[in-house]
């Protein structure tokens, strides 16, 4: 059956209602009804919102702390106000202005209530703190037409920091340098763009702020940090958002507790599709073993859980276990060298005394500023059996540093790429080095998050393809924790890194924020790498002028020509490799309610929006009722079906109520025997 079935069929939905009997059944109880529990690989790196810059540490923060504005729930271009209950920008795009929210309590009653001058402080504090690589660059290029802070001329350049923003009244104003599109993006981040109370930073030995030093000199002393003072001795947090800190023991696990007092109030109302009910706690547990978490989640001991896509077969039709797939995820998982590996890192294997010298036993510290190398490597991985076996073809392979997913994408469809061609990687190994790898030889430590089946794959392939080619080549697969070990090294250390994975998952849904991230001078992964392009391609400067061009340019045709040529810049360079962009799949048990799907944060629960409640799957909305609503959502997915590399545009996987990927005339009788349920009052905790 396909599409052109449905008028007829709509046509046929009153008389199935009316013919099927409606006899509710008795439903499962819920394990922990007020408490969300939900385990995964990795877990957090800092609770401070300047310092964070990966999914694991935003999960956790941007439950406690809120932003000026934050997205509509699943549309990434619609706004709503938090912090700020209104806000305009100007017709030249350079001034943004908020009306704040009043009487927003703070968690800690003793500091009151969030005023425009801890929104004052905590934008200017990002800057102040210009976190290694952190989210600073957001903010620095549009308000200060630079990408980090300045401390040549302490106090002139304090001077501009405080000028970004303004306060008059209950308004605050940001006054940008120049016209930056994704800006609202920018603000709604928890990473950068949470609100912190001002007195309790100072309290907690941060940033005094201006009223301390009104020569503007003294902010330096807090720039570029070991660590973040939140964060040391003990992680600190005190936010106004609808949760509050409760602890975090490094590498086990976190929790937060419902504030009772949130502005937002209890259950959720402020979406357009209500929450019914709510949690009191959110758990979150650092469970590296697949297994482990496997029978957590089976048994009900967990709500909601990462599978990795080999896995899937475990808990698939498993009785109370629910999969929403596949999620049209924008971010890119890529390859990255490190051009200049510090002497200090535990991954340079036995070196000799001379840290630049070729060896068996090790790589030197330059190892990959030499190209053939790294096109070498790149041509040793077997992307297809990735993609088709480690995520069972839900993912696509990209053909540069760009995500399928944004309008547009500016994507060079015929773009050259890498793949597995053993004889090209010979070519280049041995021609590495002037010839002399492949007599001498190295070992390789390469590195992946410990509990991410895809990307120890590839480690693994790359040590079975380069130690078949040469009895002298040797790789160590090595397994890293990623909160206590691999974003602390990415962000402080990252000369510490060799040869090591790690995914993107977009800022804002611009061309811009991701082949800046891995081509750009100032970019997260060029930041990672120490990346120089060399003079055949003009060089670093040449590059990060076409990206600067490419960024604000206007006209989209001009754009896509610059886009273009930075693309081939970035297969001929090889800098980094983009290996592919997953599908996401999100599962839980059945009883949670209340998830949607937003792909700027996809990998993070919100857990304000979230209940536990036992709904019959014909819910289609989980508003506790099976009625014409749940028939028009079943009406908009008619049709459509689900096939690996061939997904219908109407695919909705919870419309699938017998679960043989199509949605047709069996779920419709399915729906109908359901039709006219009314779910009991959902029960407060007692």
């Amino acid at each position: 059956m396909n599409s052109k079935s449905l008028k007829p069929l709509l046509g046929t939905v009153p008389i199935l209602l009316l013919m099927v009997s409606v006899f509710p059944s008795a439903l499962a109880a819920v394990s922990n009804p007020y408490h969300f529990i939900a385990a995964s690989i990795g877990g957090p790196a800092t609770v401070d919102p300047a310092w964070c810059y990966d999914t694991g540490s935003q999960e956790l923060i941007f439950n406690v702390y809120e932003t000026l504005v934050w997205w509509d729930r699943e549309n990434i271009n619609d706004f709503i106000g938090l912090i700020a209950e209104d806000f305009t920008v100007s017709g030249d795009g350079l001034t943004y202005t908020f009306t704040i929210r009043q009487g927003m309590p703070w968690h800690d009653p003793a500091y009151g209530t969030v005023s425009p001058e801890d929104v004052e402080y905590s934008m200017e504090r990002v800057l102040v703190t210009d976190a290694p690589g952190g989210p600073q660059w957001m903010f620095f290029e549009p308000m200060l037409s630079c990408f980090g802070a300045d401390t040549s001329d302490p106090s002139g350049f304090g001077q501009r920091i405080d000028n970004v923003v303004t306060v008059d009244g209950n308004i605050v104003t940001i006054h940008l340098e120049q016209v930056y599109p994704p800006f609202l993006h920018v603000l709604s981040n928890s990473f950068g763009g949470s609100i912190l109370c001002k007195q309790w930073c100072i309290d907690n030995g941060d940033w005094p702020g201006w009223d301390n030093d009104p020569e503007h000199d003294g902010w330096v002393a807090y720039t570029s940090p070991d660590v973040s003072p939140l964060d040391e001795p003990a992680a600190k947090m005190m936010g106004s958002g609808p949760y509050k800190f409760d602890y975090w023991d490094v590498g086990v696990e976190w929790s937060i507790v419902k504030f009772d007092d949130y502005w937002g109030g209890w259950p959720m109302t402020r979406f357009s599709r209500p929450a019914r009910g709510y949690v009191e706690r959110y758990t979150y547990k650092q469970m590296e073993e697949w297994t482990t978490r496997r029978d957590s989640f089976l048994v009900g001991d967990i709500d909601q859980t990462y599978v990795p896509r080999a896995q899937i077969g475990q808990v698939e039709g498993q009785p109370g276990i629910e999969c929403i797939y596949p999620l049209e995820a924008i971010g890119l998982t890529g390859l990255f060298f490190n051009y200049n590996i510090s002497i200090e890192s535990p991954y340079l294997g036995d070196p000799p005394h001379d840290p630049g010298a070729l060896h068996e036993s090790g790589i030197p510290v330059d190892f990959f500023s030499d190209m053939d190398v790294r096109k070498g490597l790149a041509s040793c991985i077997d992307y297809a059996t990735v993609i088709n076996e480690a995520l069972l073809g839900e993912a696509l392979f990209p053909v540069g540093p760009l995500a399928k997913g944004l309008a547009p994408d500016f994507i060079n469809p015929d773009n050259p790429t890498y793949t597995l061609d053993l004889a090209k990687a010979e070519d280049h190994l041995r021609a590495a080095w002037g010839g002399q790898l492949w007599t001498t030889g190295f070992t390789l430590d390469a590195l992946y998050n410990t509990g991410n089946l895809e990307r120890e794959m590839i480690c693994s392939m790359l040590k079975e393809n380069l130690e078949a080619m040469n009895a002298k080549f040797h790789v160590n697969v090595q397994a890293v924790d990623w909160g206590t070990v691999y974003i602390p090294y990415l962000f402080s250390k990252p000369s510490l890194l060799t040869f090591f994975i790690i995914g993107w998952v977009l800022d804002y849904p611009d061309a811009n924020n991701f082949i800046y991230t891995f081509m750009g001078s100032y970019g997260s992964f060029s930041y990672f790498q120490s990346v120089v392009y060399t003079e055949a391609v003009g060089g670093n400067e040449y590059v990060d002028n076409l990206l600067n061009e490419a960024f604000f340019e206007t006209d989209n045709n001009i754009r896509r020509t610059k886009y273009y040529e930075l693309q081939q810049i970035y297969f001929d360079e090889c800098a980094s490799v983009a290996a592919f962009q997953a599908f996401g799949r999100h599962w839980q048990r059945n009883w949670l309610q209340g998830w949607y799907f937003n792909p700027l944060y996809e990998t993070t629960n919100y857990a304000y929006v979230h209940w536990k409640e036992e709904l019959p799957a014909e819910d289609l909305n989980n508003d506790g009722n099976v009625d014409i609503f749940d028939v028009v959502g079943m009406a908009k997915a008619f049709g459509s079906y689900y096939e690996v590399g061939h997904i219908h545009p109407k695919w909705d996987s919870t419309a699938d109520l017998n679960k043989d990927r199509v949605v047709d005339i069996f779920d419709v009788v399915t729906i109908a025997k359901k039709f006219g349920y009314t779910a009991p009052p959902w029960t407060p905790p007692p």
